[in-house]
């Protein structure tokens, strides 16, 4: 079953709510692996979760992870770390240069990441005769010591970052364009829950005022930028999270969030 190594970064800089922040985001892959129809073990480690999956899954569009590695879990002892990483450089047979990069998140593990790095870099020289690269490596191998456990992997796959939907609130959102489903996505990314309105069938703007009230959002999400801003007399407060983007910006953000849009 694949081994999922889960990062995240503001949430770690959230103090007293951390906790809170963390199991929000567990509940939202949760959510979206359970869609997928898929049984989920997740467990919360220091600064980094540990996803126990039935089959390779992309977990790019969940707001709240900052990068992701499949990976081989083993003692943090340094004879399973070596066998382990010399494991991972033989399934790429096509190496001629390699790197180790590792991250001692645990102090009780008795040597410093640099000294990781020396000691199963040189393990891997003698046992294949390749070469170390710095800069421009064929094969990076992470290490990551947690607790009395090694991650050990070769791949780590860019999440999109921010914080984990639901802990902001509700907010409704104007849709009617793909600036407008941009715009819900931005505060997606800040921690908003957000609800769906189509502007083409709304006749008052005073029904957005109903509807936030019914389904509890604490305000309204348009696409308004400089070029198109709009007066919303209404109630609730107004976001306008494409204010300050020019066309172009936009059109980077569009193309950033298309796996998404």
């Amino acid at each position: 079953m694949p081994l999922y190594l889960i990062r995240y970064s503001e949430i770690g800089l959230k103090g007293r709510n951390r906790a809170y922040f963390e199991k929000r985001l567990v509940e939202n892959i949760r959510t979206v692996l359970k869609d997928k129809r898929l049984k989920p073990k997740i467990k919360r480690l220091q600064g980094r979760l540990l996803l126990d999956v039935d089959k390779e899954i992309d977990l790019k569009n969940i707001f709240g992870i900052s990068s992701y590695s499949p990976c081989i879990q083993t003692k943090a002892e340094l004879k399973k770390i070596n066998s382990e990483s010399l494991s991972l450089v033989k399934k790429n047979p096509k190496t001629k240069t390699f790197r180790i990069s590792a991250r001692r998140l645990d102090k009780r593990f008795a040597l410093s990441s640099l000294e990781l790095n020396n000691k199963v870099g040189a393990f891997i020289v003698k046992k294949t005769k390749l070469k170390v690269s710095l800069e421009k490596p064929d094969l990076e191998i992470g290490v990551e010591i947690i607790n009395d456990k090694a991650f050990i992997f070769c791949k780590t796959l860019a999440g999109f970052g921010g914080l984990p939907v639901g802990v902001e609130g509700k907010a409704l959102c104007l849709v009617s364009d793909k600036n407008s489903v941009l715009a819900g996505l931005l505060l997606m990314k800040r921690g908003c829950s957000i609800i769906t309105v189509e502007e083409s069938k709304i006749k008052n703007l005073k029904e957005l005022d109903e509807l936030a009230k019914t389904f509890k959002c604490r305000a309204l999400i348009v696409p308004d930028t400089l070029q198109s801003l709009k007066d919303y007399p209404i109630d609730v407060p107004v976001l306008r999270p494409l204010i300050a983007f020019s066309e172009q910006e936009i059109k980077q953000e569009l193309e950033k969030y298309k796996s998404i849009l």
